[in-house]
């Protein structure tokens, strides 16, 4: 690309670019009009409208202004080369600039590139490269996924439309909307259970959840009790399907049928699955009651009736991915292991395979009567549980009618080609409707990750098998906007899998236009980090907040994780931790300097957030395990030890803070409660020292036994 054309993401299929530039707007006069056929289509008018915001919003001056810069916006489908939806033309010369879509959705993401394309020069003249663009997407369907976990029921209608906004921004024209999943014993002694739409068909079906964490910007803790999601009381995911057509993006909601799903079993007993002798299992379901199928057609009913047929959408996701035997799902047990299989003697006549296929059939065959095209259900028990996806199973869903509605939808983490799907890529199968659903961002609750492999090799394979899409399974945050970034362009242009390179380069121009080598710099440091390098990833309360067989409920964290770091490991982390706070402070200076220029930017501030959170991180582990030896090796006393963890504490306090400014409100309270009690340890860690040393005592200083030093605060995170 020239120094002219601004770097693009997604990449179009075809550009070719003309010397030179044209300015079209100098400030404070307007210099350019829209013109723009006269259609009413809600997609074309929000392009319209896009374009139009866009050019005054940074000018303060009129849209149109007669003999300006001509900008002409149409529909005509017929000089589309391919004829298919989405598609674009966008010529800019020195007389005019043209943005021709094939559909409205076209006319829409032709705007959204030649915005891209805008470059600021000497602070107030707005330019336009000469280009010639054809552009059309790879997949019809382009979509992210976001998980019902650990803030995103806090989720505002506000954050929705900005979400939708920067989604279609991507050209991304699908979004999956969990709205009810339940997850196993974690934090605050309960199963975490979510349902984010009120049914009122089944009031009795809430999910409300404390918060607790440290603020350090009130300088204390803040506790609450009992708060339901946002979407649940405000009742707004109506407003979010109709919000999100006005972006070319399609709504379908994720209502876990099977698996997940702890909450309606655990109300509704008289459809759990059963024991041998008949009584209530409080999880799983039986499948041959029909008083299951009922209530979940109701349920699914009220969804559809009331958010997705007023609003034309006609896709819907029954989840049933890992149901399998569980512990952890009883809050008065969570030891004992629990079958989602019923017992009952009905459904101990019939092989598991023949209930959960059945079970799925008398699903989808409802919603195909209701509207719904589209229905898309997990992999992974059907390939590798159950390894049904075979003609067999085509020819069941040909004799029941829901062939060509049903789409396997395919998952994987790994970033190893080998791994994927347990190591059985081979396995899947275009012999149904299919996407992938590549890992592009979930543990945003923890510190952010980079996936961009897993994105290339589930792309890889979703362009091989010609599936329909790519849609990301994620929890929706602008920490993983790189990832989100790759994945959507992916999704439009495949041409680009074999240039990994190419993408990084123009994302760092797109995360820094005027300091493009400094950005590139400061994410080669963090990408090895935050791919899984560093020896860090593994060391965050996530993974010891968990309810596992063999351990202590909850877990002594950080004591396991010290026990692991120096006894069973020796120390040999140690370098690496050094390494990784030094680089991934470095990153974070680069970003701190760059966000002078732009306080307000969401996607600079979470870069800041992530490399600082990294860097401190790393420092704080590596430090106490210097210190430890140091203190036990006799070479620091206790008031050594005092300066050192104050610092360490202000370190933690100030990355809070920082957290508080960065971060999506939403997602703030179970990022920041991981980080309070690493916080509240130093704390108990200060209070300590101090204490031993005003006695003159003698300190015990063994990170692999803290239970002497913790405090009531830090035993209520844990």
């Amino acid at each position: 690309m020239s120094t002219m054309v601004k770097p693009l993401i997604p990449l179009p299929r075809k550009m070719q670019e003309s010397p030179g530039h044209v300015r079209i707007v100098k400030y404070p006069d307007s210099l350019f009009e829209i013109i723009a056929d006269d259609h009413s289509h809600p997609v074309f008018q929000t392009a319209r409208e896009k374009l139009t915001t866009a050019l005054c919003g940074k000018t303060s001056s009129r849209s149109q202004c007669a003999g300006g810069y001509p900008i002409f916006l149409s529909i005509r489908p017929d000089e589309m080369v391919p004829q298919v939806a989405d598609a674009y033309k966008l010529n800019i010369t020195e007389e005019k600039a043209e943005i021709i879509g094939y559909d409205a959705g076209g006319a829409l993401y032709g705007v959204v590139t030649l915005l891209q394309l805008l470059v600021c020069m000497n602070g107030e003249n707005w330019h336009l490269p000469l280009v010639e663009i054809e552009d059309w997407p790879e997949f019809e369907d382009r979509g992210y996924f976001f998980e019902t976990r650990w803030g995103s029921e806090f989720l505002t209608k506000k954050d929705y439309f900005e979400i939708i906004d920067y989604c279609a921004n991507l050209k991304i024209n699908q979004l999956t909307i969990g709205i009810y999943g339940c997850w196993n014993l974690q934090y605050d002694y309960r199963i975490a259970e979510y349902l984010y739409v009120p049914l009122h068909t089944h009031p009795e079906l809430q999910t409300p959840s404390p918060i607790t964490y440290y603020s350090a910007k009130k300088g204390r803790y803040v506790n609450r009790k009992n708060v339901l999601p946002t979407m649940f009381v405000e009742d707004f995911f109506g407003e979010v399907c109709a919000y999100a057509k006005t972006r070319n993006i399609k709504i379908k909601p994720l209502f876990n049928s099977l698996g997940h799903n702890t909450l309606i079993p655990r109300m509704h007993p008289d459809v759990s699955a059963k024991n041998t002798d008949g009584s209530p299992r409080n999880f799983g379901f039986c499948l041959t009651d029909e008083k299951t199928y009922d209530l979940m057609f109701s349920i699914y009913d009220e969804i559809i009736d009331k958010y997705l047929t007023p609003n034309g959408l006609d896709g819907f996701q029954i989840g049933l991915d890992e149901v399998r035997d569980e512990h952890a799902v009883d809050v008065d047990h969570p030891f004992e292991i629990k079958s989602p299989r019923c017992d009952c003697h009905v459904c101990k006549e019939h092989t598991y395979s023949k209930l959960f296929t059945q079970y799925i059939i008398r699903l989808t065959q409802h919603l195909k009567s209701k509207g719904m095209k589209h229905v898309y259900v997990y992999h992974d028990m059907l390939m590798n549980e159950l390894d049904v996806l075979h003609d067999d199973f085509k020819q069941e869903l040909i004799k029941a009618g829901i062939d060509d509605v049903l789409v396997i939808d395919y998952w994987s983490y790994r970033a190893n080609k080998n791994d994927l799907f347990r190591g059985q890529a081979d396995r899947v199968t275009n012999q149904f409707r299919g996407i992938m659903k590549p890992w592009n961002g979930y543990y945003h609750w923890m510190i952010p990750m980079a996936s961009l492999v897993n994105i290339r090799l589930m792309a890889e394979i979703a362009k091989k098998k010609g599936f329909e899409g790519i849609e990301s399974y994620a929890a929706f945050e602008y920490c993983y906007d790189q990832n989100q970034a790759y994945q959507a362009e992916l999704s439009w242009n495949a041409d680009e899998l074999e240039s990994m390179e190419s993408f990084l380069g123009r994302y760092a121009a797109r995360l820094s236009w005027n300091r493009q080598e400094e950005a590139r710099k400061a994410l080669d440091l963090l990408y090895p980090i935050m791919a899984g390098g560093g020896s860090v990833f593994d060391t965050n309360y996530y993974f010891y907040c968990y309810c596992r067989v063999g351990l202590p409920y909850p877990q002594n964290y950080p004591s396991t994780l010290f026990q692991k770091l120096i006894v069973t490991e020796n120390g040999s982390r140690l370098n690496n931790l050094r390494k990784v706070a030094k680089e991934a402070g470095e990153a974070a200076a680069f970003f701190a300097f760059d966000l002078q220029g732009a306080p307000n930017d969401r996607i600079k501030l979470a870069w800041a957030l992530t490399a600082k959170h990294y860097a401190v991180h790393a420092d704080e582990l590596a430090t106490l395990l210097l210190l430890h030896n140091a203190f036990n090796a006799g070479t620091i006393s206790e008031k050594g030890l005092l300066t050192s963890i104050g610092r360490l504490k202000e370190q933690r306090h100030d990355l809070i803070a920082f957290a508080e400014c960065a971060r999506m409100e939403a997602t703030q309270y179970t990022y920041i409660r991981n980080m309070s009690l690493c916080y509240q340890l130093l704390a108990d860690l200060e209070r300590y020292l101090e204490d031993c040393i005003n006695k003159n005592v003698r300190a015990k200083f063994d990170l692999t036994d803290l239970s002497h030093v913790t405090c009531k605060e830090f035993d209520l995170l844990r």
